[in-house]
């Protein structure tokens, strides 16, 4: 019983650093130097004059210029009116939003893997080279949207992950037909898919380009067709 309970505990803490161990690293590689002295560029200079409009202004903005863009000037509007205009208010949101990237990434590597050290070494590995990554090292400390689109690009693709995983089969995980309850059980995990997915094309309709990808998918593990009408 005691060592159940000390197994029990040990594969808890296991879980709980895969994801934990990259979102810190990222986390620490953004916040370092952050301010960059207070300078913004050309394209961060475009979302702090327009997160200080008044929304009534960012919306008629939106009838005749950066509609894509449009979510992302709305958030950053509300956040410069609770925490003031700022380059940390401008630029923590990417960091926030990439370091749940990273433990987005090494959750799904885990899975992918598969149990015990191989999945955990697995995941930590691919969580911690996502910050490594020149194209995520720029947009980290970017006030931009594309760092929040490729945390909702990681969790989407987790979450397709998770509901793509084997369903138990009878209602004692021994054979037989799959009951009603566990299928109804999938639906809420493909909403938040939905979801995800509806606000990464809010953010930069580009992102749906995860689509083609997340098919192809379906297509190599060979996906039922329930699999296929649900996504």
């Amino acid at each position: 019983m005691t060592s159940d309970i000390a197994d029990g505990r040990r594969a808890r803490y296991a879980a709980l650093t895969v994801p934990l161990v990259p979102a810190l690293w990222t986390l620490a590689l953004g916040l370092w130097g952050l301010s960059r002295q207070d300078s913004v560029w050309r394209d961060e200079a475009a979302t702090w004059q327009v997160a200080q409009r008044p929304a009534g202004a960012i919306w008629h903005m939106l009838d005749q210029v950066d509609a894509v863009h449009g979510l992302y000037y709305l958030l950053m509007h509300g956040l410069f009116e609770v925490f003031g205009a700022g380059t940390t208010t401008l630029r923590l949101p990417s960091v926030l939003a990439l370091a749940g990237a990273a433990a987005a990434v090494a959750v799904t590597g885990r899975r992918l893997a598969g149990p015990g050290r191989a999945g955990r070494w697995t995941g930590l590995g691919a969580g911690l080279a996502l910050g490594l990554l020149p194209a995520v090292q720029f947009h980290l400390q970017e006030g931009r949207p594309y760092a929040l689109v490729t945390a909702g690009a990681a969790v989407a693709t987790l979450l397709l992950v998770r509901a793509l995983e084997p369903e138990p089969a009878g209602g004692d995980g021994g054979p037989g037909p799959v009951p009603a309850r566990s299928r109804w059980q999938r639906w809420p995990g493909w909403a938040a898919y939905a979801l995800t997915v509806l606000v990464c094309a809010l953010l930069n309709w580009l992102s749906l380009l995860i689509l083609p990808a997340h098919a192809a998918t379906l297509l190599w593990v060979r996906a039922g067709r329930r699999t296929w009408l649900r996504w």
